[in-house]
């Protein structure tokens, strides 16, 4: 077939050497689809958590589709994700506060009054709690200079004063209050540094092969024709394909899809919080029981109604009540109707897709584009005549007739 030997013969020249090291986990499929949405599929072993990065923005797409499955024994891996909480919801959670760009120590430090608090200075070690730090003004010589004034209170109950100039070391002797300032400052790195978010996939329930499949947005697929006259007439359809990952396609399989498959938008990925409304606790009241306004015999059964201001899509409802029963049966939803009705969804006609499968695998540096065959077809071409009149060569003109062979 003419367009199999055409591609086969142009795709190592088109082919680009990868210089960009392949992950534990490398792309090994590729579906594009003219929607702007790509579907990717890696394959791989995994004996230990690995990560794949991603942008912030593209986590939304990938968290509605991400899957991680064992193809061998048909069973899926666990997965972890980078938390999308915003920076200031996890520094709020401590009860100090480190934000201010221009913080200094003795700020940092009034922050942790009533610590045990470890210096040392030319006289030694010295510990206590903390108790006051202010500015004050000291004599050097015959010159005067600010300088902030550290002050401790020791076990033995006596305070001891110390100039912060003068200090060699400062620590805090609580572990958990240096695991918390470790903590706090590793959050504000991950909210200032690395603006990519990694999915882990974890070796669980056991180790093995491994394949990930996940839909991605990429650029849109685009088209170009030529029009070849030399010999016989054929028509060639070129794709404009875009790598924009910072990754390397390294013998990947790719397939263009002609169509426009529904895609939409759902935020998955920030945290959801909502508002709750606050109770508050009944002091001295006692709560009284709910009675039905309606009597219930022991034998038989009694119908009543309920009606509440506050249900906007239910007026009315009525129960019919077993006496010694705790159940109750829901007969009607809606006044004047006994049964229930569910609205029926809209259809509208579903649209054709097109495949082109590259028979040889692709290979494109990460960040590049590439302009790949994907199309030639013999066709004939037949002479026409322009608005003059006059008889043209065989030479295709706007307003010509081309006929394609299929096959």
């Amino acid at each position: 077939m003419v367009s199999r030997v055409l591609i086969a013969a142009l795709l190592p020249l088109l082919a680009v050497v990868s210089t960009v090291a392949q992950g534990p986990l490398p792309m090994r499929q590729i579906v594009l689809f003219k929607n702007g949405m790509a579907h990717i599929l890696r394959i791989g072993e995994i004996a230990e958590p690995t990560s794949l990065a991603f942008h912030g923005e593209d986590m939304n797409d990938i968290l509605k589709s991400f899957t991680a499955w064992n193809p061998d024994a048909l069973t899926l891996y666990s997965t972890g994700y980078s938390s999308a909480v915003p920076i200031d919801n996890l520094l709020d959670r401590y009860d100090f506060d480190l934000r201010a760009s221009d913080l200094s120590l003795p700020e940092l430090i009034k922050q942790f009054r009533g610590h045990v608090l470890s210096v040392s200075d030319s006289s030694g070690s010295h510990s206590g709690r903390v108790v006051a730090i202010e500015r004050k003004d000291r004599s050097r010589g015959e010159a005067i200079q600010q300088d902030d004034q550290l002050t401790l209170l020791a076990q033995d109950q006596q305070f001891m004063t110390f100039w912060m100039s003068d200090l060699r070391g400062i620590r805090f002797q609580e572990k958990g209050l240096n695991d918390q300032l470790a903590a706090y400052l590793a959050a504000m790195s991950e909210g200032t540094g690395d603006s990519l978010r990694r999915i882990t996939v974890y070796p669980m329930p056991a180790a093995g092969p491994v394949r990930v499949a996940y839909v991605q947005q990429f650029p849109v697929w685009k088209t170009s024709y030529r029009l070849e006259l030399e010999g016989e007439p054929s028509i060639q359809g070129w794709a404009l394909v875009d790598n924009p990952t910072s990754e390397a396609w390294d013998s990947v399989d790719l397939t263009l899809v002609a169509g426009l498959p529904t895609s939409f938008r759902m935020e998955l990925y920030p945290p959801v919080l909502r508002d709750r409304p606050t109770v508050p606790l009944p002091l001295g009241e006692l709560s009284q029981p709910i009675v039905a306004q309606s009597e219930v015999r022991r034998s038989g059964m009694a119908e009543y109604s309920v009606t509440s201001a506050s249900m906007d899509s239910v007026t009315e409802i009525k129960a019919l009540v077993r006496a010694g029963r705790n159940s109750v049966e829901l007969l009607q939803l809606s006044p004047g109707s006994s049964e229930i009705s569910f609205p029926e969804p809209e259809s509208g006609p579903t649209q054709d897709y097109f495949e082109y499968r590259f028979q040889s695998p692709i290979t494109l540096q990460a960040g590049q584009s590439a302009l790949l065959p994907f199309f030639e077809q013999e066709t004939e071409v037949a002479p026409h005549l322009d608005l003059s009149g006059r008889k043209q060569s065989s030479s295709p003109q706007p307003g010509g007739r081309d006929r394609q062979h299929h096959g």
